[in-house]
């Protein structure tokens, strides 16, 4: 089967390991003392020979660094100082920087994390399975989303080919801080059982950050107690981290969550980001809860995080009626948290305001998400007229509904009951996910482009067929630019699912041009045997990166790798 969220409370579902959108990068990344977190760092070349501890050059936070690994066979080694505890995101950037090369040699970057004696493995991504059971979600850039360094001292990654017999291509490598902040470590000390092994011994917990290991064959399992009605939320990271310590396989985890009589599994959770689990659950009662951390498939050994967050529906808004339909709707807004109930015949109709360039999710909890609701509901996003259905995509475990306002004014949600007559209970919560600057038509054209908002972000639709949208933006010599697009769900490398999609049907090409209309980089379409993506931004259709090779201004094009324009053709495309 396919498989697939703080320090700080957000009104997103969103994985914080991950940072795939531009707001969570600045929330869970910092350049730490090296800078970053700024104003971009010109980006640290390679000088070779690169291949051993004596020669490596030193990472500093926040600065990218570049290099190749085009000759099969060849190897780079960077070094970086941590302290004992510090938390480090490495994005390889590889397949974004240099897609047609990585794609023709049939190949992809391999990271891997060493000690201080330069050879001692602690994470590594082995797509192919060279050392393991191998990475099962396309081939794309595996980066590592949080390193933790087990002590004071120099670390050393190593970037070379998955295939070291087959050439490789260019890469950018960075490193940044996460702030996790304050970790509750698990009790059981790291590779041994039988501590908190069984209900009974279940650790309590409270929202943040939980840090343990798994030992395969083995359940760790945690409690934790509510005051009343409570959406909880779990995401697990340890297969996004790679294989651990040179263990023979990836950690597959799975999750259960566990009623209060410690014996009802309310739900589970096999693959959410990636083979990482993850779930959203509606509790409608105070009690003392539990959550077992196993596994689903493999024998892997491996460190893991544990991110545990809870919004209270003790204070949600509740339906007023009568609202059946559009013009008796409640009026609601974003970030509200909405319960109500149903029964045959009766339809419940909310209000909203949006804006053109929103990033809209609609999180429903029914009897598939929640204890004490009895039957299943259908919540719809609507357009100003109250009956036409937005275009959507909606699937998945996390039971999001997702879309993206192409204009602004009025908007609906429409909660429907089952068609049997069972009368139940509901709830839902309406977030923008993500905002940016609307497309102002005409801008097919580098004199006509539009510019991003303050924030590096813009949306539009291609539409018609030969739509093009250009976007124009500077950029400093040396520097790393990076383009995410979120339009249409991913291909076979697409980890996020339950997110990913957000009711666009643009399969999108990408292409970056210099002032004098040269192609710098590009992305999309034409590509076969990799996919423009990463770990670290596992929402985004593709992506594009390149360093600047000149101060100046260049042009952004976004449009349909397909040539085939429609209405649901809609997309965010980001610039970092």
């Amino acid at each position: 089967m396919r498989k697939f969220l703080l320090t700080a409370r957000s009104t997103r579902s969103l994985s914080l390991f991950s940072c795939g959108l531009a707001a969570f990068l600045a929330a869970c990344s910092n350049g730490g003392s090296g800078g970053g977190g700024g104003t971009p760092a010109t980006v640290l070349a390679e000088v070779e020979p690169n291949e051993t501890t004596a020669t490596a050059l030193s990472l500093t936070l926040g600065r990218p660094a570049s290099g190749d690994v085009v000759t099969a066979g060849d190897l780079d080694l960077w070094r970086i100082d941590l302290a004992g505890g510090e938390i480090v995101k490495f994005e390889l950037e590889a397949t974004r920087i240099d897609q047609d090369v990585w794609d023709a040699a049939s190949n992809t970057a391999r990271i891997t994390v060493l000690d201080s004696d330069g050879t001692t493995k602690l994470l590594e991504h082995d797509l192919s399975g060279n050392f393991s059971d191998g990475w099962s979600w396309g081939d794309h850039d595996l980066d590592i989303p949080a390193f933790r360094a087990p002590a004071d001292g120099t670390y050393y990654v190593q970037i070379a080919q998955d295939n070291v017999a087959a050439a490789g291509g260019k890469y950018a490598l960075t490193a940044s801080l996460v702030d996790l902040g304050s970790q509750q470590v698990e009790a059981e000390p790291v590779a041994i059982s039988g501590v908190n092994d069984t209900v009974a011994t279940a650790e309590t917990i409270t929202p943040g950050i939980v840090r343990g290991f798994h030992v395969d064959g083995e359940s760790d399992f945690y409690s934790f107690t509510i005051t009343g009605p409570t959406v909880v939320e779990f995401e697990m990271l340890a297969y996004r981290n790679g294989v651990y310590a040179g263990d023979d396989a990836y950690y597959d985890t799975e999750i259960e969550l566990m009623d209060s009589d410690g014996v009802t599994v309310l739900r589970n959770d096999d693959d959410t980001y990636f083979y990482d689990s993850g779930l959203l659950h509606y509790l409608d009662a105070a009690g003392t809860y539990s959550l077992r951390v196993t596994e689903c498939c493999g024998a892997g050994d491996a460190g893991y995080f544990l991110r545990f967050g809870t919004t209270s529906f003790a204070s949600a808004t509740a339906e007023v009626e009568p609202n059946e339909n559009s013009g008796t709707a409640n009026a609601i807004a974003y970030g509200a948290s909405v319960a109500g109930s149903t029964s045959a015949g009766d339809t419940d109709f909310f209000s909203f305001t949006g804006t053109a360039g929103d990033v809209v999710h609609l999180q429903r909890f029914d009897s598939s998400n929640g204890r004490g609701f009895v039957d299943n509901v259908t919540f719809e996003l609507l357009a100003a007229d109250g009956t036409t259905p937005l275009s959507v995509d909606s699937g998945g475990g996390l039971f999001t509904t997702r879309t993206i306002l192409t204009v602004s004014g009025t908007f609906f949600v429409r909660v429907v009951p089952d068609a049997s007559p069972t009368s139940t209970n509901w709830a839902f919560r309406l977030t923008r996910f993500e905002q940016a600057g609307f497309e102002s038509e005409a801008n097919d054209t580098a004199i006509t482009a539009d510019s991003f908002d303050a924030n590096g972000r813009a949306a539009g639709t291609v539409d018609p067929a030969a739509d093009l949208d250009v976007f124009a933006f500077t950029a400093t010599q040396g520097h790393l630019v990076t383009f995410s697009v979120y339009a249409s769900a991913g291909s076979e490398s697409d980890g996020f699912g339950d997110l990913s999609g957000h009711g666009s049907t643009l399969d999108p090409l990408v292409i970056v041009r210099d002032e004098l209309g040269a192609v710098v980089a590009k992305s999309g379409g034409t590509l076969v045997n990799i996919n423009a993506e990463s770990i670290t931004d596992g929402l985004a259709t593709l992506a594009v990166s390149f360093v600047a090779p000149s101060t100046g201004n260049f042009t952004v094009e976004v449009t349909d790798s397909a040539a085939a324009g429609a209405p649901t053709n809609t997309y965010v495309i980001m610039k970092r």
